[in-house]
């Protein structure tokens, strides 16, 4: 599944990264759930727009877009 490849990859980021990385992956399912009616979702959801925009973990864009 997507979501499980995302956080795959996220093992390969430096270990000062991951936790924000898979919190990021975890945000993108949460707004799945939540529409960004939850104000901390939508802070996740746009850490996952910035990750885009800096094009710094493909696989967790590709699981974002997904769910977009």
């Amino acid at each position: 599944m997507h979501h499980k490849q995302a956080l795959k990859q996220a093992s390969l980021v430096g270990n000062g990264e991951r936790d924000s990385v898979v919190s990021i992956v975890e945000g993108c399912v949460s707004f799945e759930k939540s529409m960004l009616s939850n104000p901390d979702r939508q802070q996740l959801w746009n850490s996952c727009l910035s990750l885009r925009e800096r094009d710094r973990e493909k696989a967790l864009l590709s699981s974002c877009k997904m769910r977009q």
